[in-house]
């Protein structure tokens, strides 16, 4: 049996007058602001309680910060992170440091230095580790307490699992060698298409100027 026109009223037509409502369209937006407001007052309160050291009171409120949130919250996350460390729950810590990751991917820096702190804490020397080379990396080694916590990672790992500093120096090194190797692949693979793109622009011009010396 085959379905008739959409008449005014019916299920699919309500959906789409619903969807360009401006009314509804403005209640929603409202409702957005009012509950970004409520968020920006609870992490005003949380910044303030964890100032003076209530961490759990600045956990409370960064925790209604992120409930009222109409958006993914990565700071709310990453200074709660903070707080549950200070109370020495580094697995809520790194939780929520993981989570304020996932919130902001393209800005990671905070969220990386807080697991750190927080896997260091747990004994998870390497995943600190890790997030810290991560960390280097992001900060393109311009941030010195950076490196200088890089360092003592590095120095950690390698006592914890026997190795020396001198075969953590040649991983290092073989690392930064492929690293070097693949970026020098990628500009000589560059160059040879600036010089193919030349070639072919020479080759261009050559055939105009033959096609008006022939015209002449």
């Amino acid at each position: 049996r085959g379905f008739g026109p959409v008449r005014e009223g019916d299920g699919a037509g309500s959906a789409r007058e619903w969807e360009t409502n401006p009314e509804m369209e403005a209640e929603m937006e409202a409702e957005r602001a009012s509950r970004e407001a409520a968020a920006e007052s609870a992490r005003s309160e949380g910044a303030a309680s964890f100032r003076r050291g209530d961490y759990a009171a600045a956990i409370d409120a960064y925790t209604r910060a992120l409930e009222a949130s109409p958006t993914p919250d990565a700071t709310s996350l990453a200074v709660r992170s903070a707080a549950h460390l200070r109370r020495g729950d580094a697995a809520a810590a790194e939780a929520d440091a993981t989570a304020a990751l996932a919130a902001d991917p393209k800005n990671p820096a905070d969220a990386l230095r807080r697991r750190a702190d927080a896997r260091t804490a747990a004994g998870d020397l390497r995943g600190a580790l890790a997030d810290l080379e991560a960390l280097h990396v992001n900060t393109a080694g311009a941030d010195e307490e950076v490196v200088a916590a890089l360092a003592d990672a590095r120095r950690s790992v390698a006592h914890a699992e026997g190795a020396t500093l001198v075969e953590m120096d040649r991983h290092d090194a073989e690392r930064a060698r492929l690293a070097a190797a693949r970026e020098a692949a990628w500009e000589a693979k560059r160059a040879a298409g600036l010089r193919e793109h030349g070639l072919r622009a020479a080759s261009a011009r050559a055939s105009r100027r033959a096609s008006e010396t022939g015209k002449r």
